[in-house]
Order: C-alpha cells, then structure tokens, then sequence
C-alpha cells in the first residue's frame, strides 16, 4: 500500500484523505494465471468495514507477480483495504472457493488539506453477464454444492467434486457437494476406487451435434461425468438423473452407464431440459447396487454422489414436459462390499502418488 499512481506517479509522499493511493498485490497465480482473479475493495472505518469495490485484475501469467489496482483515499484516518485473490467464480467480498485468498491491510491516514465531504464515489462491482459461452462453477454454501450462477452453453464443476468423501489420499472439497442429505461412502483409496471427479453439463447430444450455444428450457442438454472406476470397471456403475429446482430437488432418472474399462474417463448422458431456470443433474457412480432401490442415492462404502446446480435460460414457449426413462434394475447384489476386496486384490493398484494427481485432477 503507498501513495500515488500505479505508475509511481505521486509516489513518496503521506497518505491522506482524497489523495491517490495504490494497493499492490504479490500473488501467485496457478498455470497461466487465465483462471485467476483478484479483486480490490477499501473501507473507510477498518473498525466497521463497510467494503467498497474498485476493480478487478486478471494475472498475465503464472507464477510469482504483482498485482495493482489506484484509487482515491475516502474520508477516514483509520482505513482498510480488501484483496480476495480467487479461482474461476464470481466478485465477491467473501467467497468460499477451495483455491481463494483474502487478505486486509489496515492502515493510517492523515487528514486531507482539504478534506472531502464524503467517500468518493467508486465503480461498482460490474452486472453479472446475461449469459453465454462456457460457465465455470463456484462452491454455493447455500445448495452444498458447486453452481454456475450465470446460463451459457455449459456449467464446468472443474476441480470442486474431485475425490470422494474421505477416502484415502482423495478427500472431496465440500463433502459430499450434494442438494440434500445423501452423502458418499469413505472406503478404498483415490485412483484406485470409484470417485466422481468432475461434472460438466453442455448443451447439444453425446456427439457434440447442437453444442455450443446456450442450454434453455426445453434444449437438449449432454451430462459428462469424469469417473474413476474400481479395477476394470466392471462391477460399477454411473446413474445419471435431473432437477428442475436446485433449491427443492427432486430427482429424476435418466439413465445408466458403465465404465468402458479400466482409468480416468467420461462417461456421457443426454436428456432434455426440463423447464426451470434454476436446475441441477446428479451422477451418483457405485459399485453394484441396485438403481432405484435407494431412490437417487445409493449408500455403498464405495459409492459416490455428486450433484451440480446450472442456470438455464428461459423459454416462455416450453410447456415444461419432458419424457424421462423408466429405471431398469439390476439383480440386486447382498454381498456388495463385503465381496470386494477379496476380488482380485492383486490388481487393486493403490497409488502413493495420489496427492499429487489428486490436484492435477482438479485442474484438468
């Protein structure tokens, strides 16, 4: 924090209520610093901090940098300033994303040879967009889950479901990032059993065909779920349902898939969006297990349930009906866990290096 411009222009000299003031910010920015933001914000009393924004800068790289945004001091001789450095997400004073930052300087400030009458007037955070291209998600602590607060042509949890529960060298930021109160099972190690690690819903069909524009009411829509599964996949299994309503979800089913083999991969479902503005899919992957035994969430030790809330634009023409699929259940399985390490255990591969892939993971 010093006097002047972000220049230098000015520079030297005492702070003091109306003068020009410079808030530098030594980040560290991940990758190519394109996924990072910071945002600046002062208080006139740092006692009562009543925060007012001044901008926001986007890294021009990675790594190690400073950051700088000029404003002009208010009236106060006990002041504060505010720099949230944060991951994907939205402006904000105080946001809850895994990777965020904030930190305040409080600070002196001499009283102006002419003193203003009031804080000076300052830009106010800019109008969330109306909506299009690709949306990155945020934790909401209101839903418990990850969000794309904005429409656009696809909502992106990026790295806010990676892992499961609490299983071994994997703990999933949020714990368990669902709408209501199904959670995950905590058995096995990450990358060596099932997890959900990330979910992207677009708009279009499985093949791309009708991608790229914005997901609506009524549009067709592609849910892709990056799983992890057990040995070569063939004990698990990806259900896949809808809600209209994120804030009172009520879940419909879609379908099922299973894993194509063994490693990270996607495994992708289409439906039609319901109408709602305000929507959420779930992908809950488990080991055996039947559907619909256990309505939308399945209770295995190794099971996982994810869910992700969108928004979608409006289409006043939609009447709102949509067919659903008919769950088809599978011989139920009374050994499910008890069975599963004595299943070829030689072949389980448990990772030492989890951690590591854990975060590279999260930002793939």
């Amino acid at each position: 924090m010093r006097s002047g411009e972000a220049d230098g222009t000015g520079s030297g000299v005492t702070l003091e209520e109306g003068g020009r003031a410079t808030i530098i910010a030594s980040v560290w920015a991940w990758s190519s610093g394109a996924s990072d933001t910071a945002d600046f914000f002062y208080a006139a009393d740092a006692s009562s901090p009543n925060w007012q924004y001044i901008g926001s800068v986007t890294p021009a790289a990675g790594g190690a940098q400073d950051l700088m945004v000029s404003y002009d001091l208010p009236q106060g001789t006990d002041q504060a300033v505010r720099v949230q450095f944060r991951y994907a997400g939205s402006i904000g004073t105080c946001t809850s994303g895994s990777y965020n930052d904030r930190d305040d300087v409080v600070f002196a400030v001499a009283k102006g040879t002419s003193q203003p009458t009031q804080s000076p007037v300052k830009t106010q955070p800019p109008t969330e967009p109306a909506g299009g291209g690709p949306q990155q998600a945020s934790y909401d602590a209101s839903l418990s889950t990850a969000r794309c607060s904005v429409y656009g042509s696809e909502c992106d949890s990026l790295g806010l479901l990676n892992g499961r529960g609490t299983m071994r060298l994997g703990n999933e930021p949020n714990k368990p990032n669902t709408l209501d109160t199904c959670t995950d099972g905590n058995s096995g190690t990450y990358h060596a059993d099932e997890s959900v690690d990330r979910i992207v819903v677009r708009s279009g069909e499985e093949d791309g065909t009708g991608s790229g524009v914005n997901m609506v009411e009524g549009g067709r829509a592609t849910i892709i779920a990056t799983v992890w599964p057990w040995y070569i996949g063939s004990s698990d299994y990806a259900d896949f349902y809808y809600a209209s309503n994120s804030a009172n979800a009520q879940w419909v089913y879609i379908g099922t898939k299973k894993p194509s083999g063994s490693g990270l991969q996607e495994i992708k479902m289409s439906y039609t969006l319901p109408q709602g503005i305000n929507q959420a899919v779930r992908v809950n992957f488990r080991y055996r297990g039947v559907q619909g035994a256990n309505g939308a969430c399945s209770k295995g030790s190794y099971d996982d349930n994810d869910d992700l809330a969108f928004a979608v634009k409006s289409n006043p023409s939609f009447t709102g009906s949509v067919e659903t699929a008919v769950a088809e259940e599978e011989p139920k399985d009374v050994s499910v866990d008890a069975a599963k390490r004595n299943e070829l255990s030689a072949n389980k591969g448990e990772r030492a290096g989890g951690s590591k892939a854990a975060k590279q993971a999260k930002r793939a």
